[in-house]
């Protein structure tokens, strides 16, 4: 309502409201930057008509590329029809044209199995890897964060890069037989966290720069450390398998749901970014952030003002606990939001 010249903040119910749902929010919208980062989901909301994947059918050895929309709605399988569908290219959403790409048949992660997309993602069952043409994480130039969301069987090497020698590892992502001590992250002999869950799971590690933390499902998962780092070799990034060129082994089992990797320290942004990936792909965390345990609260950052003078109401610091449904629905799914302008900016 408006009195004489007075602005109004409240919201118009005339506006029809529309349905924003949380795990739609692509990822890289929100904390962009990243080096490299794979996905079946869209992880930018530009770019529409993005590849994710090339994907390769069984019984013909026919490729093709799909879109995010493509293999949620079943146009993927449908190409694919009763056989199996490889993966030739996970392609990079980043931006930065990071692709991971596997060219032998043999050695390409499955899509889709016997007709039936996969569950959680690209399947490895131990013989399957990909490779990137640049370095995703490069720890001797930088410091770096990677998450990742997978359901392993047989952990083993989820991500690494080479250092000293093409067979030499810099640093394990996932737990690997051939260390005395499996953790979530080996570099160089040092290890960090606990072994790599064998369930659904979101993970991850920081190195800034100095010291090294691993995450399991939102959490600290052990002691945060130093350890040493070499310069990197072979100039890629391995996806599944160890390091080296020549007949790889000790190859990840399990499925993969998605990587993304930064040259920076992304602590500031790591728990809004593994709540973007839990909620993505359904997996609880931590209590306070995830949809299956505490939800946080929102806050009101700014309320606009509709009546056209730009007199809004803003506080930084404020802290204004919203009524329960729009606690819900800011954080998670089913949130309202206007369709015709910004009425409110809640910060979680």
């Amino acid at each position: 309502m408006l009195i004489g010249n007075q602005a109004s903040h409240v919201v118009s119910s005339v506006v029809t409201p529309v349905a924003l749902e949380g795990h739609k929010i692509p990822a890289l919208n929100q904390f962009g930057g990243a080096a490299a980062a794979y996905s079946l989901r869209r992880l930018k909301s530009w770019g529409d008509g993005a590849r994710v994947v090339d994907v390769r059918r069984s019984t013909d050895d026919a490729e093709r590329s799909f879109t995010a929309a493509a293999v949620a709605d079943g146009t993927l399988v449908d190409w694919v029809g009763s056989g199996d569908g490889y993966v030739s290219t996970w392609y990079d959403q980043s931006g930065n044209g990071n692709h991971a790409v596997q060219n032998t048949a043999a050695r390409q992660p499955k899509i889709v199995d016997g007709g039936v997309m996969v569950a959680d993602g690209l399947k490895f069952d131990g013989a399957q890897a990909l490779y990137t043409n640049d370095y995703a994480v490069s720890l001797s130039q930088n410091s770096a964060s990677v998450f990742a969301v997978t359901n392993a069987t047989t952990p083993r090497y989820l991500l690494t890069e080479a250092d000293e020698a093409e067979y030499s590892s810099n640093f394990i992502f996932g737990a690997a037989e051939s260390i005395a001590a499996p953790a979530l992250l080996w570099v160089n002999g040092d290890t960090f966290g606990s072994p790599y869950p064998t369930s659904s799971a979101v993970t991850g590690f920081i190195f800034d720069g100095t010291n090294f933390q691993a995450y399991a499902n939102g959490a600290e998962d052990g002691a945060s450390g130093t350890a040493t780092v070499h310069p990197e070799a072979n100039g890629r990034t391995s996806i599944g398998s160890e390091a080296r060129i020549n007949n790889p082994a000790f190859f990840y089992e399990g499925t993969i749901a998605e990587i993304i990797c930064y040259k920076s320290d992304q602590s500031a942004n790591r728990r809004a970014i593994e709540s973007n990936m839990s909620i993505a792909h359904d997996i609880d965390i931590v209590d306070g952030y995830d949809p299956g345990n505490d939800l946080v609260d929102g806050f009101v950052t700014t309320w606009y003002d509709q009546s056209g003078y730009g007199n809004h109401a803003t506080q930084s610091a404020l802290e204004i606990t919203l009524p329960e449904q729009l606690r819900k629905s800011s954080c998670n799914i089913c949130a309202r939001v206007w369709a015709s302008s910004s009425v409110l900016a809640i910060k979680r």
